[in-house]
């Protein structure tokens, strides 16, 4: 075809982000054929209507790029299995730095176990030291009434302390994440993809693609038709 055909494939290539064949474009001969041409183009590179389909894909490659050695990942796959304790949080981090939306870790029983443990041991210890201390300034009497009226605000800052420390060591995926299928399910659009949307986007890229030819060939768009021929109609040969 002509040189008006050629610029028009190169500006639906430019509009759509479309790489048109050139054995594949001298094959389209009307104006119908070339906008069921770039609409099923379309269609595949979105990959359809299927919502979930896409966030797994577009999460295991994401996932992919952030652990090389993950090469199998499935929906039935465990997070745990898939991800590994020492880099977990660093891995969560950079999916929601990409826009996804991650669970927040858990403790283990072990490390809560350990947390109120030391929590405990650690307050009894300072306030221990903290008696001993004021004891010895202020004499027994006094000095035991002071740890009195001391023990409580020191509990709750080792307590507070010790939660914070603890905080760093949370690993665990809550148990309404525990698979990849999970953290999918959190990840979908708001609004699940119709087929009523997906009439709305082929009708607007139709009306591009009539716009566009209309300006080539520099006719009224409404003279553009689906039978309309590139030889015949509109000389593009």
């Amino acid at each position: 075809m002509g040189l008006e055909y050629l610029e028009l494939t190169m500006d639906i290539e430019e509009q759509f982000g479309l790489n048109i064949p050139d054995e594949e474009s001298t094959g389209l001969r009307t104006v119908g054929e070339l906008l069921d041409y770039v609409v099923q183009r379309l269609r595949l590179r979105s990959g359809g209507p299927c919502r979930t389909a896409r966030t797994f894909y577009a999460l295991r490659r994401d996932l992919q790029a952030l652990l090389p050695q993950a090469s199998r990942i499935r929906p039935s796959l465990a997070l745990a299995a898939c991800v590994p304790v020492w880099g977990r949080r660093r891995v969560l981090a950079a999916l929601q730095a990409r826009g996804y939306c991650v669970p927040v870790l858990e403790l283990s029983e072990t490390v809560c176990i350990a947390t109120v443990l030391a929590a405990v041991i650690g307050g009894h210890l300072l306030i221990a030291a903290v008696g001993l201390s004021v004891g010895a300034a202020l004499g027994t009497y006094w000095g035991g009434v002071a740890a009195m009226c001391l023990w409580l605000p020191l509990a709750v800052a080792v307590l507070a302390l010790a939660v914070r420390a603890a905080r760093r060591c949370a690993v665990q995926f809550p148990p309404d994440c525990r698979l990849v299928a999970d953290l999918v399910r959190r990840n979908l659009p708001a609004r699940p993809f119709t087929t009523s949307d997906l009439a709305l986007n082929e009708a607007e890229v139709r009306r591009k693609l009539r716009q566009m030819v209309a300006d080539v060939s520099c006719l009224p768009v409404e003279q553009i038709t689906d039978d309309t021929d590139f030889y015949f109609d509109l000389n593009f040969g």
